[in-house]
């Protein structure tokens, strides 16, 4: 199915590097593929993407925070992750999962997964992708981005939480669509 995307996405991605972090849980890009509806136009519409990575995977309980009196909440209004409750931290919701119906709608309850990808300056946070698996090719799981997430390495009453990260998660390679 054609994705729109920004017009320069393609061209971004492909002249992405990663930048390496100073601890062991540096993301790396293992593969990038990239088709477009169109040779001739480098920075237009996609028809398909995915991004390979390799890094920490890590499985989190799916929760919702409870519903305000808004049509359409703001993209901090609606995760709540079983690995931030009682730390602090930022979460951002790409969509609101809990409006989409049938297979693919997500309930609380579910597993997620935070895949690390870095630190935010300079607050020194842990930065995470937020994903679903969507489903698994040839033994291969597949994920789908449904948001950020940002977990304070300075907690209070928490000794380290970037070990505590890390003991929960495993080192593998993610394909995300």
């Amino acid at each position: 199915m054609p994705t729109t995307t920004p017009t320069t996405t393609a061209t971004i991605v492909r002249g992405w590097r990663p930048v390496g972090l100073d601890d062991d849980d540096s993301c790396r890009i293992v593969d990038i593929h990239l088709e477009l509806a169109s040779d001739a136009n480098p920075v237009g519409r996609l028809l398909d993407a995915r991004l390979v990575l390799r890094g920490l995977l890590v499985p989190t309980e799916l929760g919702f925070r409870p519903r305000q009196h808004l049509d359409t909440p703001s993209p901090w209004q609606i995760l709540d992750l079983g690995l931030f409750r009682g730390r602090m931290g930022n979460q951002y919701a790409d969509y609101d999962p809990r409006a989409e119906q049938g297979p693919d709608g997500l309930q609380a309850g579910s597993t997620v997964y935070l895949f690390r990808i870095g630190r935010v300056l300079p607050s020194d946070a842990l930065c995470f992708l937020v994903l679903r698996r969507v489903r698994a090719d040839g033994g291969e799981a597949v994920y789908k981005r449904i948001g950020l997430a940002e977990l304070f390495v300075r907690q209070f009453g928490q000794v380290d939480v970037v070990k505590e990260v890390r003991s929960l998660g495993e080192e593998t390679v993610v394909t995300i669509v």
